[in-house]
Order: structure tokens, then C-alpha cells, then sequence
């Protein structure tokens, strides 16, 4: 379903639909062998509204904070808009042109929790069971979503979803932080959801368990391999790569990001394999399906489960002693490795030419990693006619990372290729101004109304960890590529965010707003959601 695009439902097929649910808003739907239409609405767990075609609707007390309206266009139809964190609008139409058809607009993409809407085809005609306001509600009826509305018996959906988890959890690496973060909101939508987990947090410092209430939801399910169960979805992710299954036979996704265009050969040649070929390939944004597809893997495998934040964790002020102590009133934040492929090198060229020792400003690195980028930072640091730099090394804790964003006034991410940026989201759902490479995956969710673009040219790897046809031990098939940011470009866009806060603010609260209403956990967890039903469904069918 494509952003603010209509989904129309015809009459046949007769059945029972689900047509939005997360845990704000739950739509679902009977059509009867009548053609007969009724909606069940339910929002915020405990607001209801129950809608028949033949029968107007007068009124709809909204006693939340959710605006709830009811237009009537005419007699022969019934506009009923709800908003929320986005909006759902549904008309009803009942006239000799267009026989009872539904009209369904819905703000958002992937709400479709099954993958074809219908939850049944029943043999007869269904009906809604009765109950308050018209309708029975229970939790978690056909396991499809929190707070599932309650229909007849025939219009559940049983089948029984398992899986289990393997990929890193608690170690300070992006790719810990996604599998909590997916795991997280998929416990969250469906705590019945049977899911185990493995982690493989064996390299690298782990995180302790107190430094996040949520990490005891994901303890609990822990289990040291893999269980013995061929019903179960095994879900492989980590860094290095795990491109097999965890035994023959068994249904996997891979779920694998890449930065370099091309994907390696291996890669590609497990993902099409006709023995023990992952079901699905799950990968964080369109740039990265488009390195899988220039492999020749088929794009109908290849599904995209966006990163997002929670945007509460990020959107306060935090009262923690500065993080960053300095006299210097405007601070430029970068946070990631220091490589080649974060700009690291691009950034202090741009900084340096940009600012001087006398300007109101700092440049705070929290980075990682013993090299040569490391070395120079601390010869900059200590050469008193540079600008003002603070690196900070440290390991943070996952509450300093969330609070990091708010002791400084810009996030600049002039990044060579990434698989997604995360960061870049955090900064934005912190509500502060974003530099960023218009390259990449940035470009699906970065644009010049949020964010200030960095100018860049896309030009083959020619640093480590790229050799010739080759990134770090991997084999491609065609050049690695990535981009090559403007150094010039970086430094006028740090100079104009320095000189124009006010216009830099109001980007920042664009953004804010935007990754607020769009870009989410809860989303990645509908679409999680989705593919898992249909991976299970075509499992069940063969």
C-alpha cells in the first residue's frame, strides 16, 4: 500500500480482513456473501466504532486526544476520518454505480498485517459478534497484532508462528542494536509471539543487562542453539555474515546489509541457491536491495525491514551533568568509526578551513578504532591553531547514547556509503540539524526540507577495506563502489548551519516530526510481521 494511496476492496471476495492494526489503530473488515460490508475500528485499545454500509453513521464521541469526525457527503455515503500518528480515512459508498464498495485511506505503507488482507474465506455468510458499542474486542485473536478486534470464530487466523533469533544482542556494534531494536518491537506488537534467541555477543564488550529495562524481555527468551524444531523461522543475522542456515531443511532469512554496491559473490550465490536458499533476504533500504539485485538475486526475495527509533527516547532535555564540557556555545557532533568510509578524513578537512580558534564552536568526535585517522585527531587536538576538537572514545551506555544528541547542535554524517545510517535517524528524532551525504540510503528518508545535503560523486573504493574487485576477503563480481563527498561543499554547509540556527532549527523540527509519525520500530515490526505470515504461509502450502 503506497503512502497516502487509496486501497479500494471489491465485493467478492466474501471474507474476513484485517486492513490496518499496530498498537494504535485496528481495522478489520467483513464482507458478507451478501455483500453485505461492515467495519470494526478500534483505537488507542479502548475507542470503538462499528460501521455498516446500509446504515448512516450519526455521531462518534472522541473522548482521547485522537481527532475523530464524521462528514456526511451525502445520503448515500459516510466519510469517517481518524487521526492519529497518522491518518486513516474510510468512505463508504452505497448507490446503484458503485454497490457497497469501500473506500480506504490510510498515511502510511505496509499496515496489511496478512499478506493479502483476507484473514478467511468463510463457507457462509459472518457476521461481527455483539457486544459493547457493537462489538466484542479481545487481545491477540488470530495472533496477528495487539489488540486485535474479536470476530466469529471463523475469521481467526491460527497459524502458529516460531522463531528464532541468532545474531549479536548486547555488544557495542550497530548490528547488536538493530536485532534488540526489531526483537524489541516485535515483542512489543505481539507478546504472545513465540520467538527464541541466540546471541552472539562473543567478541567485542558486552553490554550489562541493567542498562536497559527492555534487555530482560529479550534474557528471557534466550537459548544457547538453535532449537530442534522444524516448524520454526530462523533468522540469521550478524556481522561477520552468516549465510547458511543453521542446519538443512530448515526456513531461514538472511538478514544482511552491504555498503559497496555489488554484493560478493558468496552472498549472491547462497541467496539463489536451489538447496537451502534463505526464504527471504531482509536488508534495511532500497540502496542495499539495489547491491543484491545487481548480484542477480531475484527482487522478489529481497524485502526491506527499514531501521527507526523511538522517537520518545530521543526527544527530551536531559538534565545529566554536559557530557562534552566546553566554553564553546556551538557544538557539531560526529559519532562512528573513524574509516575512511564515515568521511572522518572529509570532516576534519572541512572543519579545519571552515572555523578558527576564535569562533564560538567545537567539533565533538565519539568514535572508536586504533589507526591512523585516530593519531591525526589527537595531532589536530593538540595544535592551538585549529578550531576546537573534543574527542570522546569512551563506551557509552545505551541511555548516554540516547542523551548524546541533546548536548550538541548539529549531527554531520559525510559517510562514503553506509547500509543505512541509523545514527543519522537518531539525530533527527532528537530534533537537532543534520548534515548528510546525498548518497545512499540517506536519500529515503533525508531531503532538503529536513536536512542539508552534502554534494558528492559516486566513484569506485580505491581505500581499504576495497582491493581490486574485492572488500575486505570477499569476491565481487564488479568494482566496489561508494561515493566521494564534497570537502568544499561540507565546509559552506557547516558555515551556513553556524550562521542561520534559526533556519537550521526549523529543518530539525521537520525532521523531527517526520521520523516521528514514519520512521519507527513499531513500522519495522508490522512489516517484520507481514513477511513472516507469508513465510509461514508458503512454507504451509508446499
Amino acid at each position: 500500500m503506497a503512502l497516502d494511496a487509496s486501497h479500494q476492496v471489491r465485493m467478492p471476495p466474501s471474507g474476513c480482513y484485517n486492513l490496518l492494526s499496530d498498537p494504535v489503530i485496528e481495522i478489520n473488515g467483513i464482507i458478507t456473501n451478501h455483500h453485505i460490508v461492515e467495519l470494526s475500528i478500534r483505537w488507542n485499545n479502548r475507542h470503538h466504532l462499528h460501521i455498516q454500509s446500509n446504515s448512516p453513521i450519526t455521531s462518534c464521541r472522541d473522548e482521547c486526544q485522537v481527532n475523530t469526525t464524521i462528514n456526511h457527503d451525502d445520503s448515500t455515503s459516510t466519510m469517517v476520518t481518524i487521526r492519529s500518528r497518522y491518518l486513516v480515512q474510510i468512505a463508504i459508498h452505497d448507490n446503484r454505480q458503485h454497490p457497497s464498495w469501500i473506500d480506504i485511506m490510510i498515511s502510511m505503507d505496509d499496515n496489511l498485517v496478512h499478506p493479502y488482507g483476507l484473514l478467511s474465506k468463510p463457507d457462509s455468510p459472518i457476521t461481527i459478534k455483539d457486544g459493547v458499542n457493537g462489538i466484542d474486542y479481545e487481545n491477540n485473536v488470530y495472533d496477528a497484532a495487539h489488540g486485535a478486534i474479536h470476530v466469529e470464530r471463523t475469521c481467526q487466523w491460527n497459524q502458529s508462528l516460531k522463531i528464532w533469533w541468532h545474531g549479536p544482542q548486547f555488544t557495542f556494534h550497530g548490528v547488536a542494536t538493530v536485532n534488540r531494536e526489531l526483537i524489541l518491537s516485535l515483542i512489543n506488537s505481539m507478546p504472545q509471539l513465540p520467538i527464541s534467541i541466540t546471541a552472539r555477543d562473543d567478541e567485542g564488550i558486552v553490554l550489562s543487562a541493567d542498562q536497559d529495562d527492555r534487555f530482560s524481555q529479550i534474557q528471557s527468551r534466550m537459548v544457547d542453539r538453535a532449537p530442534n524444531d522444524d516448524d520454526m523461522i530462523a533468522v540469521q543475522s550478524g556481522w561477520e555474515p552468516i549465510i547458511s542456515p543453521p542446519r538443512s531443511g530448515i526456513t531461514w532469512i538472511m538478514t544482511l546489509p552491504w555498503e559497496f554496491g555489488i554484493v560478493p559473490k558468496d552472498w549472491a550465490a547462497s541467496a539463489t541457491s536451489e538447496i537451502d536458499a534463505p526464504a527471504q533476504i531482509w536488508i534495511p533500504s532500497q540502496y542495499v536491495r539495489n547491491c543484491y539485485t545487481k548480484a542477480g538475486v531475484p527482487d522478489d526475495n529481497i524485502v526491506v525491514i527499514p531501521h527507526g527509533v523511538w522517537s520518545d527516547q530521543f526527544n527530551h532535555k536531559t538534565n545529566h551533568k554536559d557530557m562534552f564540557p566546553t566554553a564553546k556555545k556551538y557544538r557539531f557532533l560526529f559519532s562512528g568509526g573513524m574509516l575512511a568510509r564515515k568521511g572522518i578524513d572529509v570532516l576534519l578537512s572541512a572543519y579545519l578551513k571552515s572555523f578558527s580558534p576564535q569562533d564560538q564552536v567545537t567539533l565533538i568526535i565519539h568514535g572508536n578504532y586504533e589507526n591512523y585517522y585516530l593519531s591525526n585527531i589527537k595531532r589536530i587536538i593538540n595544535d592551538a591553531s585549529n578550531p576546537h576538537v573534543i574527542l570522546h572514545n569512551d563506551m557509552l551506555t545505551v541511555q548516554q547514547v540516547r542523551d548524546m544528541y541533546n548536548h550538541v547542535h548539529c549531527y554531520v554524517m559525510p559517510y562514503r556509503s553506509e547500509g543505512f545510517g541509523l545514527t543519522l535517524l537518531e539525530a533527527m528524532a532528537a530534533q537537532i540539524p543534520v548534515i548528510v551525504t546525498d548518497y545512499g540510503p540517506s536519500k529515503e528518508y533525508s531531503n532538503h526540507d529536513n536536512s542539508y545535503l552534502l554534494k558528492s560523486v559516486e566513484t569506485v573504493c580505491d581505500q581499504p577495506p576495497c582491493g581490486k574487485r574485492t572488500v575486505f576477503q570477499y569476491s565481487l563480481d564488479g568494482d566496489p563502489m561508494w561515493s566521494e563527498p564534497s570537502a568544499s561543499d561540507l565546509s559552506a554547509l557547516m558555515k551556513h548551519v553556524y550562521n542561520n540556527q534559526q533556519q537550521a532549527q526549523f529543518k530539525a523540527l521537520v525532521a523531527h516530526r517526520f521520523v516521528q509519525s514514519y520512521w519507527t520500530w513499531h513500522r519495522a515490526s508490522r512489516i517484520m510481521m507481514k513477511q513472516l505470515t507469508k513465510v509461514a504461509l508458503s512454507r504451509a502450502r508446499k
